[in-house]
């Protein structure tokens, strides 16, 4: 493990702003020390002792950053059969340099019946595999994780004519709801995550096995049945791994009902087997075709506090694909607000990352503002300790002295992180002209919940991933009382013991 670099930042909070500098009153720290931790460490990637984030092997915290990818999609295409190799490298050495860490890819892409992983059944697409081969490469050599998905289930089912498990197509299934059920096509599955784990399983920088896409949507099961497919593959999975590595990935599967309940959600929230929770944030018409920046990171709040709430006992949660896919944002100013809130909503709900955005854009790649705020959110990612924050959403125990801010966060006894919104989602976007963003000069944010005692607060600017300033401020029976620097449309807060 790396060693922590301490960071010296010497930024002051005003008199008029503490209001004293007495022992028993809110105090600024002139030089805070920010540990900041190691991008990535040894090890794969698990599970971390909160409970709630990721870690390495070796104890480096880890939460997710990064995005949806696809071997088609302009930036990723050039190492299919090697026609713009360049390319693709630059590309993912840029995400690297903005603080990416995470890439969701599914296997193939089966839109166009070329880019299959198999053709027919049985038969491994060579280009397809040379592309695997290269990329988990390139993500060696730029410490990229992949959470990657053995089927592209929504252009399988939509083109389910030419599929190869179809029996027309000499496989066995004779229809979509054979794909979860028919024990021959469950074999046949197999085969594949065999294949896969035996080629590219020893990398570190497979983040995780994301088993199936979407559940709930393409094959006409049942919520029984669903589970039984995950208790069959999951388990098949890791008896595979722990037999020739001596471990394993995290395994996961998504649905897309962002927080499904019944049978369907004790397997989402609950299964033994899964080990973080992963649904799809498509909220209409707060995400998939927004007016304003605002209503999505409510939308985000909401699911991902009702998804904690459901489970038996915690795990990580987070969002892998969401965003304006009923109507695609042309305003790029308005897309770049609307990632920036969402991103940070997801996290501060209690989300074991940033959430991973779908692009919806054209041409089908985020656009370099999203790429900035990426790179913030991963300098302030990298000052936090997930690998002990042992949090759950505290969003009831926040209140502000102004109704137009609204408080998201997530703690445990002896922490919390808390991003302040300005709501402004009274008005669309095109209509919020800058003089309807306010500046709050005297806010105050009271914090409930935590252990006795004097804690340090650190601001920071989510826009540009910097620390505003730093003070201490003492617990109050329970509670703390925080003065907030001047701020309009966020403030993040990181509240820690000293």
């Amino acid at each position: 493990m790396q060693h922590l670099r301490s960071i010296p930042l010497g930024l002051l909070l005003t008199a008029v702003l503490l209001g004293g500098c007495q022992s028993s009153a809110q105090q600024a720290i002139s030089s805070p020390q920010i540990k900041q931790y190691p991008a990535s460490g040894a090890g794969f990637v698990q599970v971390a002792p909160s409970k709630r984030y990721f870690q390495f092997e070796d104890g480096t915290p880890f939460v997710i950053i990064g995005a949806n990818e696809a071997m088609t999609w302009p930036d990723l295409d050039g190492l299919y059969s090697n026609t713009n190799m360049k390319r693709t490298e630059a590309y993912l050495q840029m995400l690297h340099d903005h603080g990416v860490n995470t890439i969701r890819v599914m296997a193939e892409y089966s839109q166009d019946g070329v880019h299959n992983f198999e053709s027919p059944l049985g038969t491994y697409t060579p280009e397809t595999i040379s592309y695997w081969d290269q990329l988990f490469q390139l993500c060696e050599k730029y410490d990229l994780y992949v959470l990657l998905t053995p089927w592209d289930t929504f252009w399988m089912s939509k083109n389910w004519d030419t599929n190869p498990y179809n029996a027309a197509n000499g496989g066995p299934a004779q229809s979509k709801h054979d794909f979860l059920t028919s024990p021959a096509v469950r074999q046949a599955q197999k085969n594949r995550l065999q294949f896969m784990i035996n080629r590219w399983g020893n990398s570190k920088h497979l983040l995780a096995w994301e088993i199936l896409n979407e559940a709930d949507m393409w094959w006409e099961a049942t919520p029984v049945e669903i589970r039984e497919w995950v208790d069959d593959m999951s388990a098949y999975v890791k008896a595979t791994e722990q037999q020739k590595l001596g471990k394993t990935h995290m395994v996961t599967f998504s649905t897309a009902k962002a927080v499904p309940d019944g049978v369907l959600g004790e397997t989402v929230f609950n299964h033994p087997n899964i080990d973080f929770a992963n649904t799809h944030l498509y909220a209409e018409p707060a995400v998939n075709a927004p007016r304003n920046a605002i209503d999505a990171a409510v939308s985000f709040q909401q699911d991902i506090r009702g998804g904690q709430a459901v489970m038996k006992s915690p795990k990580p949660f987070t969002d892998t694909e969401s965003g304006p896919i009923t109507e695609w944002i042309t305003d790029h100013s308005f897309d770049d607000e609307y990632f920036h809130n969402m991103s940070w909503a997801h996290l501060m709900a209690g989300g074991a990352g940033f959430g991973m955005r779908w692009p919806y854009l054209e041409p089908h790649t985020l656009t370099e503002t999203m790429r900035t705020y990426e790179l913030a959110m991963s300098k302030f990612a990298r000052t936090v300790d997930w690998t002990h924050f042992a949090s759950h959403n505290i969003d009831d125990q926040l209140s502000v002295n102004r109704e137009d801010v609204r408080a998201i966060g997530s703690g445990d006894e002896s922490q919390a992180i808390v991003w302040l919104l300005q709501d402004t989602s009274k008005y669309t976007y095109r209509d919020l002209t800058p003089d309807k963003i306010q500046t709050f000069k005297d806010a105050t944010l009271i914090v409930k919940g935590l252990r006795a005692g004097r804690y340090e607060v650190r601001f920071w600017d989510t826009y540009k991933g910097e620390l505003l300033s730093s003070a201490t401020v003492p617990d109050d029976q329970g509670s703390l009382t925080i003065k907030l620097p001047p701020f309009s449309k966020d403030l993040a807060l990181h509240i820690l013991k000293p």
